[in-house]
């Protein structure tokens, strides 16, 4: 079973590889939504895979470690949920 087609407890599965284009042929094989965010290290290289990741079937290309509250959650804003919006037109 490859490390990317399960559900660990914290939704977090590490898989190093030796290049970084080993990664993108990787997620290629991989990606389903069970793999939804590639983390990517060193942070600098993350424009080389972008494209390839997203071809892929990624979704999200951050750097590893992180994430941010408010972006995309598999394809959709989910705190848009519990928010109300409310709009001032003159502002």
């Amino acid at each position: 079973m490859s490390p990317a087609s399960r559900h660990p407890p914290d939704g977090t599965c590490v898989v190093p590889v030796d290049s970084l284009l080993d990664a993108a042929a990787y997620a290629a094989a991989h990606a389903t939504v069970a793999a939804q965010t590639v983390g990517v290290y060193p942070a600098h290289r993350k424009a080389e895979l972008r494209d390839r990741l997203a071809g892929a079937g990624v979704q999200r290309v951050v750097k590893l470690g992180s994430g941010s509250i408010g972006n995309p959650h598999d394809a959709m804003y989910p705190l848009h949920r519990f928010v109300n919006w409310v709009v001032d037109d003159d502002a």
